[in-house]
């Protein structure tokens, strides 16, 4: 192709670009008083807007770059400049079209892309500690929980936005209950995602999903063990009754903690000073203790309530 920007849509992706098509088509007719646009023409559109001459283009180019089809899901809406040439194109088309009610029915769409790509998206950790972050791990659970509740919030964004350009200023309630199921459920990480809007100077709509990762795996102390110096972090923790004091780099671990460091000694300085724990060689940690713990292997310097006496 000659063309200066083009979408690459591969074969397996063809039928979800008909699907934003017709998505498309929909809510630009709630607009212009029930115009509907053919499948042939709002298929030609959004082609153009991808970068093609046409739809018939596009689906030639597919065939050609079949054996490379990776079978990904298709999201086009996020891409700023594929917003701003899909506007082009279905204005120039249907000039009677108030160009900025376009330009927010596609980004109503844009929205609901960017909530199930968070989902869809791989997870990986800035150090490679990819172990600690596979799924059915604490670390990987918790963050799903913000990627969702980030969705939820994206969804009812993108809700708000085609309401909007919707004549009668009808709500689509279905969506809107989906998006309020998926906060509701992520409650206490929705709250931490509207603080962190505020330390980040942004907006539910412009905040990705890669930009609250790296603020997480910065900042929350959850998610300190991914981190190339992760903290020590002392702890307490009641279990059948006992209570035990130890050292770990899980800070979920913990029922209380009496500080952190990025030095094992020092992290030992504090437990002793604060604890008044009396260096004792190591015994057996009991099997009730490390079933309590959701990650063993980051704990160490375990000891129980019984073996605290004054330091000698």
């Amino acid at each position: 192709m000659s063309h200066s920007f083009y979408v690459r849509v591969y074969p397996s992706q063809l039928i979800a670009f008909k699907s934003k098509s017709k998505q498309l088509a929909n809510a630009i007719a709630e607009t212009a008083n029930g115009v509907r646009l053919s499948a042939f023409i709002r298929n030609d559109l959004l082609a153009v807007g991808l970068g093609y001459k046409g739809h018939s283009d596009l689906h030639q180019q597919a065939q050609k770059i079949k054996q490379a089809d990776p079978g990904h899901p298709l999201f086009l809406f996020t891409d700023p400049i594929v917003r701003e040439k899909t506007q082009k194109a279905f204005c120039q088309h249907l000039p009677f079209l108030s160009s900025d009610a376009v330009a927010l029915i596609i980004a109503s769409l844009s929205y609901r892309e960017q909530a199930i790509s968070m989902l869809a998206a791989p997870l990986t950790t800035p150090m490679g500690n990819e172990v600690f972050l596979q799924p059915g791990t604490p670390a990987r659970a918790r963050l799903n929980g913000y990627f969702i509740a980030l969705a939820g919030l994206k969804k009812q964004a993108g809700v708000a936005s085609q309401a909007l350009t919707h004549r009668t200023l009808q709500t689509d309630r279905e969506a809107l209950g989906g998006a309020q199921k998926l906060m509701s459920e992520n409650i206490r990480a929705v709250n931490h995602i509207i603080r962190i809007l505020g330390e980040l100077k942004t907006t539910v709509v412009d905040l990705t999903h890669e930009q609250l990762k790296a603020w997480l795996f910065k900042y929350d102390l959850h998610f300190s063990h991914l981190r190339d110096k992760p903290f020590y972090y002392v702890m307490l923790k009641e279990v059948a009754g006992k209570e035990y004091f130890f050292l770990s780099q899980y800070f979920g671990d913990g029922d209380g903690c009496a500080g952190h460091s990025i030095s094992l000694e020092e992290a030992r300085e504090i437990m002793f000073e604060n604890m008044s724990i009396k260096v004792l060689p190591h015994q057996p940690v009991e099997h009730t203790f490390i079933s309590a713990l959701a990650m063993p292997e980051l704990c160490s310097d375990v000891y129980r309530s019984h073996e605290i006496d004054e330091r000698t």
